[in-house]
């Protein structure tokens, strides 16, 4: 995980965690993580997040896996699972689509097989999850696991109500 690629807006909002791999109901998950106290953090709690340099301190303080930034506030994300080939590196048509058309910061996740979108602006009623797209979009209650594997050519968040 290199923070060097991860936008400055992001860094300066006190939305991060650490997260740590774990089974849940015979399923590995990410786990939140409280970068200050290295106890449970919750996605819908800001009194469990902190800063960005105390998350990425934290990995190492807690023993966790790497750094998670959280929504709210007018910042959404949007998630799209296994849509890149891992030999060539290719993103499948349906998310070179969306990641272009959005124009934001986009990173592969740590599975390195997806993409993890953040912008600015609210998502449109229903239709915020298509599972046979492998798509999913949040504007809170939910955090994602950060890389720093800058994918798009926009180093910076941006407002994309309109685009979504």
């Amino acid at each position: 995980m290199s923070g060097v690629n991860i936008p400055q807006s992001m860094k300066q909002r006190p939305a991060w965690v650490c997260w740590r791999y774990a089974e849940r109901d015979g399923k590995q998950t990410k786990v939140p993580v409280n970068p200050r106290t290295g106890g449970n953090a919750q996605s819908t709690n800001p009194d469990t997040w902190g800063s960005y340099v105390a998350a990425t301190i934290g990995v190492k303080k807690h023993g966790c896996d790497g750094i998670g930034f959280c929504f709210g506030d007018g910042w959404a994300g949007i998630d799209i699972d296994h849509c890149v080939d891992v030999e060539t590196g290719e993103l499948s048509p349906l998310a070179r689509e969306i990641v272009d058309a959005l124009g934001s910061y986009a990173e592969f996740s740590p599975s390195g097989t997806g993409v993890h979108i953040i912008v600015r602006g609210g998502l449109p009623e229903g239709g915020r999850k298509n599972t046979d797209l492998g798509l999913e979009m949040y504007s809170e209650g939910r955090f994602f696991t950060m890389t720093g594997a800058r994918m798009s050519a926009e180093p910076e968040v941006q407002e994309c109500t309109e685009q979504l």
